[in-house]
């Protein structure tokens, strides 16, 4: 369970929180999740991502190539892709590293506070600026470098653009 107390868990039926012997040193816990090997992921304000397998705790920030340490909202994809919305944009953790988005790279608001998988081919996101999708093929080929932009469709308040809209 992730808390604005730290990250607990459940051992023989009493909740016991992870601490900083155990490497969590993150203060506000705002996200969860569960990657397809069983190992838990935490996102935390100012700490970064925490992976925890086994009793195992692994921390990555910034400087392993997160967007930011501000850690918002984590999302698995339906192909078991990791998502980590930050503060300063948007990255996504397969194969071992992370590969990042942000504003220059077409999002429509570099705080990513929720993420949706649609299971429809879109990634859904709510920001500062309202609420966006983005075809997920459009976001690898942005990481991958193959399209320097974006085509995003607002749904939100206003925009600071005006995007086309897809089907």
């Amino acid at each position: 369970m992730a808390t604005e107390n730290g990250v607990y868990r459940d051992v023989s039926g009493n909740l016991t929180s992870f601490a900083k012997q155990d490497n969590i040193t993150g203060e506000c816990f705002s996200s969860l999740l569960m990657d397809r090997k069983g190992a838990i992921w935490a996102g935390a304000e100012g700490g970064g991502l925490y992976r925890i397998k086994n009793a195992k705790v692994e921390q990555c920030g910034k400087s392993e190539g997160l967007r930011s340490d501000s850690v918002r909202s984590l999302q698995k994809d339906d192909e078991g892709i990791i998502w980590a919305g930050t503060a300063k944009g948007l990255s996504q953790y397969h194969d071992g590293g992370f590969r990042t988005l942000g504003l220059k790279e077409g999002l429509e608001d570099e705080r990513v506070n929720q993420i949706l998988d649609d299971g429809l081919g879109c990634l859904w996101f709510g920001g500062h600026s309202g609420i966006y999708r983005v075809k997920k093929n459009d976001l690898e080929d942005c990481l991958n470098g193959t399209t320097r932009s974006l085509l995003i469709v607002f749904t939100g308040a206003k925009p600071r653009r005006e995007c086309p809209r897809f089907e």
